[in-house]
């Protein structure tokens, strides 16, 4: 993967970058990863939403363990859907607002395990992410995007190297994000029924 990773501040709202999905729908379990530097409600909200006996959930920080991350390589896990959650300074990295947690997410050492030989296999499946990172310096919440990342999301050439990469990007609102997936799980849960798949 050659695109650098940069997470947008978004106060209370997700960026999620949502991958094509496959015509066929599969049976196979899927790996939701988390890293959980913060609140765990992103986590939760994810676990209810999603369909029961189809996916398990993988928390990829270890409390107390500087290097998670790299621990985290080293495990097998291959992530199907990222979920990041934590206070975002705007530009380095991902924290806590508890005063004695001590794990973090560098955004540079995101961008060095997403996009370098050094992690194999850890993200090489990715099929979705969504970052959701507060900006807690900004005392005024945002129900929408800034129109410069709107804009950004727009661009042509932005959205070239996202359908290269078989993904296509969507900004808006909390409430439009909300219905999106409101509508891809009844979508999804409808073509699973018709093709009556079964976990074995």
């Amino acid at each position: 993967m050659s695109a650098t990773f940069r997470p947008f501040a978004w106060p209370l709202v997700a960026l999620a970058l949502f991958a094509g999905v496959c015509a066929n729908a599969s049976a196979d379990k899927k790996t939701a990863c988390t890293i959980t530097v913060n609140s765990a409600d992103e986590k939760e909200a994810f676990r209810r939403s999603l369909p029961k006996g189809q996916w398990e959930f993988v928390e990829l920080v270890e409390r107390g363990r500087h290097d998670w991350l790299e621990s985290a390589c080293r495990t097998g896990v291959r992530c199907d859907v990222l979920i990041i959650s934590g206070h975002y300074d705007g530009g380095n990295e991902f924290f806590s607002d508890q005063i004695e947690a001590r794990e973090f997410l560098p955004v540079d050492e995101m961008e060095r395990v997403s996009c370098s030989d050094s992690c194999p296999g850890l993200f090489s499946q990715l099929k979705e992410v969504y970052l959701f990172g507060c900006n807690t310096l900004n005392p005024q919440a945002n129900a929408s995007p800034s129109a410069e990342i709107g804009r950004s999301l727009q661009g042509s050439d932005v959205r070239e190297r996202f359908t290269a990469l078989g993904m296509e990007a969507i900004g808006g609102t909390a409430e439009e994000f909300g219905a999106f997936m409101r509508a891809e799980t009844a979508k999804w849960a409808q073509v699973i029924k018709s093709a009556n798949i079964k976990i074995e």
